[in-house]
């Protein structure tokens, strides 16, 4: 690995993208930024350079002004897309790996590091982070935001902790809801599917004094995967409901009060491995799982004049959830943030903040899995400051920015970057961007005890156990980024990005010394045990192209390579591929959508995924080959009220496995959805 390779992919990306800026300076001025219809479908490529995102600065900026790999998946990208779920939606990203575990489960990972609980993803639901630290990630089927209410999700590729914090490396997911003012009236949508199970979701929305609100309602009731022959059979099915609130009103002319509250219940079930130690074997058996979550969220805003604002952002929000031979987990945050920006729309933007957060968890035991400290407090305390200066107005601009943060389990945190961009017009963008980003510790690895496999051994009764290891330091993690943005015509538009990530005190596997235990049975441990010797390195890039050749009609590819490297001399061939070859090498697709004559979407796509290699606890991880998705669907306008849809979901596949799942789950194929729906709007 050598030193000057970050050097080379910023020069590369630099003559790369200096040759399109070359071929488009001649270009004539544009008029100013428009302003978006709903129907993104309708307008130039270049306007959609103007979408507003948040997901890199935590300020309204530009698509085109934005110096990262950001991608925006639209409302309307959604529901032409046929999808029912927040994971299916972020299928459509490119660089992103979304693999299905079972009908309630999914694995993603940006740029490498695919799991179910996504531990280097920063995902946040209209600002408030979801990221649980027990489990170093997202329970995606407890997140089951209603789709209809998303306006977009913005999806940074690459590191967002210099604004997000801790566990924001490889990437950002941040989804925006639809204001209430946007939503009023009622809408009821409703869908059936082979697969996809029953579903329905309402809305309401009204005024309220001088503001708005809106009622919100879902319930999703999903059927079983595909059986695969083996004993237990496949039982997947799962259900959840979903109310929610949100309320915007002004309290003065300059001051904003904004209100969220939502609850969740979840039940289900699952195919999972249980070691019995007192039998000495193994079992698979179907377990129930079920929880439920709930929020409470305010947001206070100051428009203080001349280019400066301040908001202040607060909320409390639990979780329950019971799985697998009664192992169950309570996880009650709070969460307090400060923000002042001055120098809006100026050569000079600042900004810095303050914030708190807290986690107090509730572990509750089963008799594979264990904790050292049943309940924990963990805190997190942070600051941070940015600024963006025009080096040239309107054209070259600078960002430097730094995030401080300590917390209770992997310390003390800095997070700087540094970025540049050059926007010589409306049609041509060029970033680069050197950032540093830490994945703290989770409690998983600091407190919990699992039992992997048990067998007998000349007479003795063995278990090997994953052991806690409360010595975990942070992984840190130095990315080097660069790529362009060029739209040639209006009707044709290009999105590069190129990244190494350098991965220090990544997370190993090494053996333990056994030692002897009498623990329900006398018998010797064999310990597992993470740790800090690991260094990974990974490096790639992704390309988008939208493609309008006449109006209505739409392109959209999108193909993305990543290459892994991980080097870790403690490891042994029972942990191969454990943490770093889950993530496929190629991924490509392509969507095409037509409107016929304003009555008539109809909406077809295919997607490639690479061969990947399993989790591998104990064993070689099992290979998962490459496989091709294919979907459709047609939206006829019945009149202005009423839309009815039907499309089918993996036409040419009835059963595939997506991802070998870590831990003692037994992943559940995916097969074909043929599907339905109804939307009516009042």
């Amino acid at each position: 690995m050598s030193a000057s390779v970050p050097t080379r992919l910023l020069v590369s990306t630099g003559l790369l993208a200096a040759c399109l800026i070359a071929a488009s300076l001649a270009s004539a001025a544009e008029p100013p930024s428009p302003v978006l219809p709903a129907d993104l479908t309708s307008i130039s490529l270049e306007e959609l350079t103007e979408i507003r995102v948040t997901s890199l600065s935590k300020s309204d900026q530009s698509l085109r002004r934005t110096a990262g790999a950001v991608y925006v998946v639209t409302a309307e990208d959604i529901r032409r897309s046929g999808a029912t779920i927040l994971p299916e939606a972020l299928r459509l990203v490119p660089g992103l790996h979304v693999a299905r575990i079972d009908a309630n489960k999914w694995a993603i990972g940006v740029r490498g590091l695919s799991g179910r609980f996504a531990s280097s993803l920063m995902v946040l639901v209209d600002g408030r982070s979801v990221y649980a630290p027990f489990a170093a990630g997202v329970y995606w089927g407890m997140q089951d935001v209603a789709v209809e209410t998303i306006e977009r999700i913005e999806v940074l590729r690459g590191p967002g902790a210099a604004m997000w914090g801790t566990n924001a490396v490889n990437g950002v997911i941040n989804v925006v809801t639809k204001r209430a003012e946007d939503t009023q009236g009622g809408a009821v949508d409703t869908s059936v599917g082979s697969l996809g199970g029953v579903r329905t979701a309402v809305r309401y929305g009204g005024e309220l004094g001088d503001g708005f609100y809106r009622l919100h309602g879902k319930y999703h009731d999903r059927n079983n995967s595909p059986d695969d022959g083996l004993s237990p059979g496949v039982r997947d099915e799962w259900g959840s409901t979903r109310l929610g609130f949100r309320l915007e009103t002004p309290l003065s002319e300059r001051d904003q009060l904004e209100v969220f509250a939502e609850g969740t219940t979840m039940e289900g079930f699952q195919r999972s491995a249980r070691v019995l130690l007192r039998e000495l074997r193994s079992v698979a058996e179907i377990t129930a799982i079920n929880g439920s979550t709930g929020y409470l969220m305010g947001r206070w805003t100051r428009d203080l004049g001349e280019g400066s604002d301040f908001s202040l952002q607060g909320y409390v929000d639990r979780i329950n959830r019971s799985e697998q031979f009664g192992f169950g987990v309570g996880l009650t945050t709070t969460d307090l943030e400060f923000q002042h920006r001055t120098g809006t729309g100026s050569r000079v933007e600042t900004a810095w903040g303050l914030g708190y957060r807290s986690f107090w968890s509730d572990f509750r035991a089963s008799d594979v899995l264990r904790s050292t400290r049943p309940q924990r407090q963990v805190d997190y305390f942070n600051g941070f400051a940015q600024q963006e200066i025009q080096l040239v107005p309107d054209e070259l601009y600078a960002t430097l920015g730094i995030k401080l943060e300590h917390n209770s389990l992997g310390g003390f945190a800095p997070q700087p970057t540094a970025r540049m961009l050059w926007a010589p017009n409306e049609r041509v963008s060029l970033w680069g961007a050197v950032s540093r980003a830490t994945r703290s510790p989770f409690l998983g690895e600091q407190d919990f005890a699992l039992d992997l496999e048990v067998g007998d051994v000349l007479g003795t009764p063995v278990l090997v156990a994953l052991v806690p290891n409360p010595d975990l330091e942070n992984i840190r993690l130095t990315a080097f980024e660069g790529g362009a943005r060029w739209n040639p015509t209006r009707r044709l538009g290009f999105d590069v990005a190129l990244f190494e990530n350098h991965y220090h005190d990544s997370t190993g596997v090494a053996l333990g010394e056994p030692f002897p235990s009498t623990r329900l049975i006398p018998h010797v441990v064999v310990p597992v045990e993470l740790n800090n010797h690991a260094h990974v390195l990974t490096r790639g890039g992704e390309v988008s192209v939208r493609l309008r050749p006449v109006d209505g009609w739409n392109w959209t590819a999108n193909y993305s390579y990543l290459h892994v490297e991980a080097e870790d001399h403690t490891a042994t061939p029972l942990f191969e591929n454990l943490f770093y070859a889950q993530s496929p090498r190629h991924q490509a697709s392509l969507r095409w959508s037509w409107n016929w004559r304003k009555r008539l979407k109809l909406d077809a796509s295919g997607a490639y995924v690479g061969e990947t290699t399993g989790a591998g606890i104990l064993r070689r991880g099992l290979p998962l080959r490459g496989f091709l998705r294919t979907d459709g669907r047609a939206e006829w306008k019945a009149n202005d009220r009423t839309n009815i849809a039907i499309g089918v979901h993996n036409l040419f596949d009835a059963r595939r496995y997506e991802f070998d799942s870590e831990s003692l789950l037994v992943s559940s194929p995916a097969g074909r959805n043929v599907y339905g729906s109804v939307e009516w709007v009042f």
